[in-house]
């Protein structure tokens, strides 16, 4: 290898090895900004497993009334579809097709 340098002349020589110092420059600059990139998506997630901690714990106290409603109304449709009774909030998709196509032209 040494010998093969040495047969060039020394403008090649040199034109050689800047050639080689800008291929470990932008190598070096690649890798930098792969690293950077990387370590801002682990940030990235690191924030996001906090924001969902803190969503995991006011989610319940937020959700729960609604919650409790809806599950009181489904079974207060249950008890009345059981019962004979109309529905307190009937589903157009699951009446009838007459019914079905007579509430879907009012809306």
């Amino acid at each position: 290898m040494l010998a093969a340098l040495r047969k060039i002349s020394s403008g090649a020589r040199s034109a050689l090895i800047a050639w080689v110092l800008l291929a470990l420059v932008l190598i070096l600059q690649y890798i930098i900004g792969w690293i950077i990139i990387e370590m801002a998506r682990i940030s990235k997630e690191t924030d996001l497993g906090k924001h969902l901690a803190d969503l995991g714990r006011l989610a319940p106290a937020t959700l729960r009334a609604p919650a409790l409603a809806m599950a009181d109304l489904a079974l207060a449709n249950l008890a009345a579809h059981f019962a004979g009774r109309p529905l307190l909030t009937p589903v157009p998709e699951c009446a009838a097709p007459a019914v079905a196509a007579a509430t879907r032209g009012r809306a």
